[in-house]
């Protein structure tokens, strides 16, 4: 019986599992959000598009309206 229980440990101590621990326990600095970029194709790319911010655009799109003529609520 002595032998069976030793030959029971030792498998038993290989049997062990060690936890692993893990990368994610290190505090990482939050990175930064990029801004969301639209995939642009080289036709719009060559046309300027995704250059200008949303005020210019904004502006753009009312000096349209006025050049068509077309009533303008601000």
């Amino acid at each position: 019986m002595t032998e069976q229980k030793s030959a029971q440990e030792e498998r038993g101590r290989k049997g062990k599992v060690i936890p692993f621990k893990k990368h994610a326990e290190k505090e990482k600095p939050e990175p930064e959000k990029a801004k969301h970029r639209a995939h642009l194709g080289p036709k719009q790319k060559k046309k300027g598009f995704g250059k200008r911010s949303e005020e210019e655009l904004v502006k753009a799109n009312i000096n349209n309206k006025v050049k068509a003529g077309a009533s303008v609520k601000v």
